[in-house]
This record gives C-alpha cells, sequence and structure tokens, in this order.
C-alpha cells in the first residue's frame, strides 16, 4: 500500500520508502489479510517502532507478520510471536528498489515462523530454496553459495505480472524450456487475443505453483 485494489489482498505490504503508519494500519483494519510487512528494520534505534508496527498489525493480520531485518544481531530480540500471531522473517531481495545482504539470511535459519522472499524473479526465489544463489552484480562479490537449510514459506514478487503486462507467460522448468518467457500469441497462433494479460497472468500462475510443488 498505497495501491490500487481490485481484488481483496491476501499480501499487503509497506511503502518503505514513503512509510505512513496510520494509512497502513488503515489499510490492514480495512483487508485483514494473511500476511503483512512492517517497518523495514534498518537501523538499531528503530527496533521499538518496528515493534509498534508489528504490535498494531497484530489486530488484522490472519497469519503472518512479516519483520525485514537489513542489519545483524537483532533477530534474537524478535518475538516469535505478538498477541498470538506468528512473526515470520522476511528477507528483501536485492534490487534497485531495496536489498538486504544475502549474508542475514545465516541468521534466519531455524526462525520457528519461517521465512518470506520479498521481491526478486521467480528463478531467484527458486535458487534461494535449493541453496544455490549467486550473488548479483550490484554486491561485492562473495562466495557463490548461500546457507541451505531455509524454511521458506511464502514469497511474493510483480515479475509475472509485469510479464503478464506485455502479453508474456513465464514458464519454469517446464514444457522443455528453462525459464524463458513466451508470448502468449505465440502459444497459442493468434494475433488477438481477448483478455491476453489475464491470461498469460493465469498461465504463469500454474507454471509457477507447479515450479514450487512439482
Amino acid at each position: 500500500m498505497p495501491a490500487t485494489v481490485y481484488h481483496k489482498p491476501e499480501f499487503i505490504d509497506n511503502d518503505y520508502k514513503d512509510p505512513d503508519f496510520k494509512r497502513y494500519i488503515e489499510a490492514l483494519e480495512k483487508w485483514r489479510p494473511r500476511l503483512a510487512t512492517v517497518l523495514d528494520l534498518e537501523r538499531l534505534e528503530q527496533f521499538d517502532e518496528v515493534m509498534d508496527w508489528a504490535q498494531a498489525a497484530s489486530q488484522f493480520v490472519t497469519e503472518a507478520i512479516l519483520v525485514i531485518p537489513k542489519i545483524w544481531g537483532l533477530l534474537d530480540r524478535i518475538p516469535e510471536e505478538i498477541n498470538g500471531v506468528p512473526m515470520r522473517l522476511a528477507f528483501s531481495y536485492p534490487s534497485s528498489y531495496g536489498r538486504a545482504d544475502f549474508q542475514i539470511l545465516d541468521e534466519m535459519v531455524g526462525w520457528k515462523h519461517g521465512i518470506h522472499i520479498l521481491g526478486g524473479s521467480p528463478q531467484a526465489q527458486l535458487a534461494l530454496a535449493s541453496g544455490r544463489r549467486k550473488r548479483p552484480r550490484c554486491q561485492t562479490p562473495q562466495p557463490d553459495m548461500i546457507t541451505s537449510g531455509l524454511d521458506i514459506r511464502s514469497v511474493d514478487n510483480n515479475y509475472i505480472m509485469k510479464l503478464a503486462n506485455m502479453g508474456l507467460v513465464w514458464f519454469g522448468d517446464s514444457q522443455g524450456v528453462r525459464f524463458a518467457h513466451l508470448s502468449i500469441k505465440d502459444l497459442f497462433g493468434e494475433r488477438q487475443i481477448e483478455n491476453a494479460n489475464h491470461r498469460a497472468f493465469r498461465l504463469s500462475c500454474n507454471h509457477l505453483r507447479w515450479a514450487w510443488n512439482g
């Protein structure tokens, strides 16, 4: 949030570059999502404020509150639950919009309520789940392998939505094509397709489900 809402959202993300506590909590109260982020934990002095956000969010979130630590050494201070609502750690996948260091994943291993991957492409998220993700060029070179054993329970991205708006379908490692984007027009052999972006999005969701579940 903020965003135009067409259907009841199951996941709501705070605008971390321009946080508005009152407006955000009002959105949570209105929609009561399964998952919701709180203020990013980027500095030690923010800890109490982040917990205040989590306390407020716990009244309206039904599955888990997503805490986004971007500094080391604070995970032992984060409660496992607030008001009976699980606290799930969220890893902000490195991008031009926002990022956390890959090394913080080492601290996240074994967290009781699992991990959420915030952003990144589907193939990057799947690689994290397998423990085989190379660092992107934007980060200081480090060893190619990251910690395995991550309990990834949820992910989000707008990658396949962007593809769908261009009439493209995401294929995981299916149909003999590995992480390819194919035009929905090429798939159906039609020049004009009604609701092409919706059809592309639906197909991408099916492929994404297959990629995660096998």
